[in-house]
């Protein structure tokens, strides 16, 4: 399965939960940032809870991909990838 963690919590779930609950399922994983009240919120500004998110990705040891999305207006695509990808470094342990 592939998990999109924004699309998770949109439908209001909560991804560590979906992943605890479907242990070593997730071959790939949309990382994408959902916020209720930032829409253009970037990889680590909003909702979802990365640290507990990766934790678990880390002990299933299932995912091979990681693909970062960004879908939105609020800010221009090279600047997301500016934002997102230090972002991204700061979660690894």
């Amino acid at each position: 399965m592939q998990v999109d963690t924004a699309n998770v919590l949109a439908g209001g779930g909560d991804p560590v939960q979906c992943l605890k609950k479907h242990p070593g399922r997730a071959a790939t994983m949309h990382l994408k940032e959902h916020s209720a009240s930032n829409p253009s919120a970037l990889l680590g500004e909003g909702d979802v809870d990365w640290r507990g998110l990766l934790n678990v990705v880390e002990t299933q040891g299932a995912t091979e991909w990681f693909i970062v999305e960004y879908e939105g207006d609020g800010v221009p695509p090279l600047v997301a990838v500016e934002r997102c990808l230090p972002n991204l470094r700061a979660m690894r342990r």
